[in-house]
């Protein structure tokens, strides 16, 4: 691997623009999301990688990350990177073609035409990582079930400020009556006992309004994954809010697996031929002894071991041309168990 692609990739996940003296500059493009009307999906945001031959002078950027790296003084850091691109240089001549670390693959046209081909990483990205391509439909449907949701919380509510205020008007009227029985009963009745017929309070009947039942009383509590409506005598209606999240939540579990082993069947089957002078790689390793760890830690059996430089590299795939071996990198699956995967020539 060429020193100078770690730190142009590091470079570009944290500027617009990285210029590699005395060859060209890559420069990050901010892509909103938008939707693709002729497959039916929203596309999330994303940062999109050019390159542009025509920048190629030395703003100073790339020597000095070498140097801060490597501890040495700008000037040898400069050497270092025109040493590299002249590296590069003959390989892209000799080749045809060659590959900058996580960034993408260049192929020679001819008559100092340089064709640039970005790779699919999200290390170009990272404040988007994870996000994907979602249907419309199902993007409705989520908000169309978020707005019904918030409609029929606000009717409950309603419902709740009618009940209360029914109920206060009935605490009123309750208090008013026995205000009234208690005036009566207090005032004075003058009795006129010459006259032949005479009148009394008998009686005072109190009516007790009924107990209510505690509705959490009503509520189950043996079942986790169902909703459950009771409602008590004052004609409430409460929910188990707690099964509903729970139940909710392994809906949305049980849609993940679904997606992942709908995405395992579909996954991309990458090429693995001895002879190719491209390799797909996945990880990079300082000794033997941590290349066989890997491997044998690693629950795919199909990686290899390429030595090379002093370095022990641990590919995935191969492939005649870059794009053939970076080819992988295109399927979703291959991407999340290895998101740093780069192209490098035997």
């Amino acid at each position: 691997m060429n020193c100078i692609d770690r730190h142009i990739s590091y470079l570009i996940s944290r500027h617009d623009c990285v210029i590699v003296p005395g060859f060209g500059a890559f420069v990050a493009q901010y892509a909103p999301a938008h939707i693709d009307t002729e497959h039916n999906t929203i596309t999330p945001p994303a940062r999109r990688i050019g390159f542009n031959q025509s920048l190629n002078h030395n703003d100073g950027l790339l020597a000095s990350s070498i140097a801060r790296s490597s501890g040495t003084n700008y000037d040898t850091a400069v050497a270092t990177v025109a040493q590299q691109v002249a590296s590069l240089r003959t390989q892209l001549q000799t080749d045809g073609e060659v590959s900058i670390g996580h960034i993408g693959s260049f192929t020679d046209k001819g008559n100092g035409i340089i064709e640039f081909q970005p790779f699919a990483t999200p290390i170009v990205s990272p404040n988007y990582f994870g996000l994907a391509e979602q249907p419309v439909a199902k993007v409705i449907k989520i908000a169309k079930d978020e707005e019904n949701r918030r409609e029929n919380a606000e009717t409950r509510r309603r419902n709740r400020l009618s009940i209360i205020a029914r109920n206060s008007a009935r605490v009123a009227a309750s208090i008013a009556l026995l205000l009234g029985l208690g005036i009566m009963l207090s005032t004075p009745i003058i009795v006129d006992r010459q006259a032949p017929s005479m009148a009394s309070v008998s009686s005072v009947t109190t009516v007790t309004p009924p107990k209510t039942t505690s509705a959490a009383a009503l509520l189950p509590t043996n079942h986790d994954a169902t909703l459950y409506l009771a409602a008590t005598t004052e004609g409430y209606e409460v929910a188990d809010t707690a099964a509903r999240s729970r139940y909710a939540a392994r809906l949305k579990s049980a849609e993940r697996q679904k997606a992942l082993r709908a995405e395992t069947v579909t996954a991309y089957t990458p090429r693995m031929n001895e002879s190719d002078p491209y390799c797909l790689i996945v990880a990079s390793l300082s000794t033997a002894e941590d290349a066989e760890r890997y491997l044998s830690q690693s629950n795919d059996k199909s990686l290899r071991c390429l030595a090379k430089d002093g370095k022990f590299r641990i590919y995935a795939a191969t492939g005649s041309n870059v794009a053939e071996a970076s080819a992988p990198t295109r399927s979703s699956a291959f991407s999340k168990r290895y998101p740093g995967a780069w192209v490098c020539h035997r």
